[in-house]
């Protein structure tokens, strides 16, 4: 990191010149965006993918986001179940599931646009279809559970 603040050189130009690959960028086929995401998730074997229907802190991590789960959705984190998690502007979104193992965190912010759902409450059901449109930042169906 000295070397390429002290070369003066745009990153790829650095990066040329110092046999370096630069990483993907959208619109690479290797970047890995929602649709790509979503392969990732095909190998979790998750029940339901729920959303938590209020703005929540994204500073909350494993820990915050299953007390949130045990609490505001009334559900059992380690249910199997993916539970979906959005910030109050729309732009971060936060998904936590239970593989058996451990509990795995996706996270994805948005450059442009926000994450916009075409239902609202407190509790919301998403099928997988509608969940990768949502992590293109494409409005989402979801629909109320009570």
């Amino acid at each position: 990191m000295k070397r390429y603040a002290k070369s003066g050189l745009s990153q790829r130009d650095f990066c040329e010149r110092e046999g370096i690959s630069l990483p993907p960028v959208r619109g690479d086929p290797s970047f890995p965006g929602g649709a790509r995401m979503m392969m990732g998730l095909q190998n979790l074997e998750t029940r339901r993918d729920l959303i938590f229907g209020r703005p929540v802190d994204m500073r909350n991590g494993f820990s915050g986001l299953a007390a949130l789960v045990r609490d505001g959705l009334g559900q059992n984190p380690l249910s199997g179940d993916l539970f979906v998690f959005l910030n109050q502007r729309g732009t971060l979104l936060k998904a936590l599931v239970w593989d058996r193992t451990g509990f795995v965190l996706i996270a994805k912010r948005l450059e442009r646009g926000t994450f916009r759902l075409r239902a609202s409450g407190e509790r919301l059901e998403i099928d997988r279809q509608n969940f990768e449109l949502l992590l293109d930042g494409i409005p989402a169906g979801a629909r109320r559970i009570e």
